[in-house]
């Protein structure tokens, strides 16, 4: 079962970082509870669209590490064209060029984590590293 404080935990509006054990203990708790795989992924999608930009980052960041790790959690979120729309949006740049000069470094780091999210979950696993 996961442990739904964790999430939370690692996905609060402060702008303290999201510890790398708490990533740890989430690919765990989401590997060993693959039922528990679309809730999870719907709670993170759901920080994705925050109007804040801590909470879309450490969503994002938990998207990424998942991903990296579990296959089951990549392939549902491979199986979601509306939570790959939302991601690729959001990772896309400014539609006009000056928008970029005047864009805030926070809006930036969300959309270059986004991006690197969805090589995570578009990059297949690999048998050594399923088995490692």
């Amino acid at each position: 079962m996961v442990n739904w404080n964790q999430l939370q935990n690692a996905t609060t509006p402060d702008s303290k970082p999201t510890p790398g054990w708490l990533f740890n203990e989430i690919i765990r708790d989401v590997r060993n509870s693959p039922k528990d795989t679309p809730d999870v992924a719907e709670y993170l999608m759901q920080c994705v669209c925050s109007d804040q930009l801590n909470i879309q980052l450490k969503g994002v960041l938990c998207i990424k590490h998942i991903a990296m790790e579990d296959v089951t959690f990549q392939n549902y979120l491979l199986a979601c064209p509306g939570a790959l729309k939302i991601l690729e949006d959001i990772a896309a740049p400014p539609i006009v060029p000056q928008a970029r000069a005047i864009e805030p470094q926070e809006v930036r780091t969300v959309r270059d984590a986004t991006k690197t999210a969805l090589e995570a979950i578009r990059t297949p696993h690999s048998v050594e590293k399923s088995t490692a």
